[in-house]
């Protein structure tokens, strides 16, 4: 996985990710061009700029910024980063959240994509003039805040969900939302208040978020419905689920996937809850049935890419880039 570092204004920072990671983003693109008929994307592209204009005005200038330098079609890549495109089977991915542990807070999980799907990540760095450092691991051309942790100790994690709910009209997709919670917010408080304060649309996901306070809470985000869950207790975790009432069966998906996610939450709550940094990563490493955590294809249905452990109170982050049971875990300086 390509480490990409950008500083300095939102212009400068877009321009530098598109420059490191151009070849992984054009990659990206040619599967986001065959998504969109053009009539369509120049529709939506005029909505895009009219919701980031108004919100999210520094990360519209680093998507543009992006786009220069990757040589890219701007209207593809705020598509990219504005429009889900990728498969809402949505029967993967595993964030965990451990409070309490003598490493202190952990926000952890395991990413998986599915065994065809052709994909490519970054982690990136950024240190912008204003605001807070924040390392990602994401989708290469994203500017999500997903999966990430900030200079101050804030991190999360997610899977992706879906939503029932209306989405319709100016509303800026959560994961830049995300991002601009992560340069700015120093607690999960904080962050929750920030995404309270904005229009939200996107996929919905179920985001585990901690800080170095020790402070910590899912949030089930069936958008733009936001539902906070399982504060401050001592384990929790998600399967590609909504668990609080409110938003149960907001997901909309097929009854087989939402199977599957509802085995993978029995086969955790079976297991002996983790009381330290050993326990997660045992368990990140489990692929002991397809329903484990880490998965490597066939009856799991998907393959685990990456794992990523924060530790807030400390400010570490790692990272292994492959399956966590083979690969060994590295630390993000930033």
């Amino acid at each position: 996985m390509k480490l990409i570092e950008c500083c300095g204004s939102p212009r400068a920072m877009g321009r530098q990710y598109g420059e490191g990671a151009r070849e992984e983003i054009l990659f990206e693109i040619e599967h986001l061009g065959k998504t969109f008929q053009t009539p369509a994307l120049i529709s939506w592209y005029d909505r895009a700029e009219r919701v980031l204009s108004r919100f999210l005005p520094d990360l519209r200038e680093e998507l543009h910024g992006i786009a220069e330098a990757a040589g890219v079609d701007h209207r593809l890549l705020l598509a990219m980063n504005f429009v889900d495109t990728f498969d809402n089977h949505t029967d993967r991915c595993t964030p965990l959240l451990l409070r309490g542990s003598p490493e202190g807070m952990i926000v952890a999980k395991n990413n998986d994509a599915g065994t065809d799907e052709k994909c490519k990540f970054v982690t990136l760095i950024r240190r912008p003039d204003h605001g807070i450092p924040t390392a990602t691991v994401t989708y290469a051309g994203w500017l999500s805040g997903l999966d990430s942790m900030n200079g101050e100790g804030l991190a999360n994690t997610h899977g992706s969900v879906g939503s029932k709910f209306d989405r319709s009209g100016d509303r800026a997709d959560i994961r830049l939302v995300v991002m601009h919670a992560m340069q700015y917010c120093r607690t999960s408080a904080e962050f929750l208040e920030k995404l309270q304060s904005f229009p939200l649309t996107g996929k919905g996901f179920s985001i585990a978020v901690g800080d170095r306070t020790g402070h910590s809470f899912f949030l089930d985000a069936a958008v733009p419905k936001l539902v906070k869950r399982s504060e401050n207790v001592p384990f929790a975790y998600s399967t590609n689920l909504y668990y609080a009432p409110e938003v149960e069966f907001a997901d909309m998906r097929a009854p087989a996937y939402r199977l599957f996610c509802v085995e993978r939450s029995r086969y955790i709550a079976g297991l002996e809850a983790p009381r330290d940094l050993t326990g997660i990563r045992r368990l990140l490493s489990d692929h002991s049935c397809p329903y484990a955590p880490c998965r490597h294809g066939g009856e799991a249905h998907s393959l685990t890419k990456w794992s990523l452990i924060a530790l807030p109170g400390r400010g570490d982050l790692y990272l292994a880039d492959g399956l966590p049971c083979r690969t060994p875990y590295r630390k993000i300086r930033f």
